[in-house]
């Protein structure tokens, strides 16, 4: 439905915008939740190295376990873009 008074290229052009912008952010989200997967991945190897310390393990461990807590945010938020 057209404003009264709008031309219609007027009306599309906040539309464009907005895709862009999702579209944009959807990406950026996608990027880092692949940097969360890297770090993940790096600290399990870290966690699962005997050679190094136990508390250096365990930090390894609970950050890996954050990692994939922020890596399903940014999975989550980069689909929510999509739509």
């Amino acid at each position: 439905m057209q404003a009264v008074g709008m031309n219609p290229n007027e009306a599309v052009l906040p539309q464009v915008s907005s895709t862009i912008s999702n579209a944009i952010n959807s990406v950026s989200e996608s990027i880092q939740g692949s940097a969360r997967e890297a770090s993940k991945e790096g600290n399990k190897e870290i966690a699962k190295d005997s050679n190094v310390g136990l508390g250096d393990r365990i930090s390894a461990g609970v950050d890996a376990l954050g990692d994939k807590a922020k890596q399903s945010e940014h999975e989550a938020k980069s689909e929510a873009y999509k739509n």
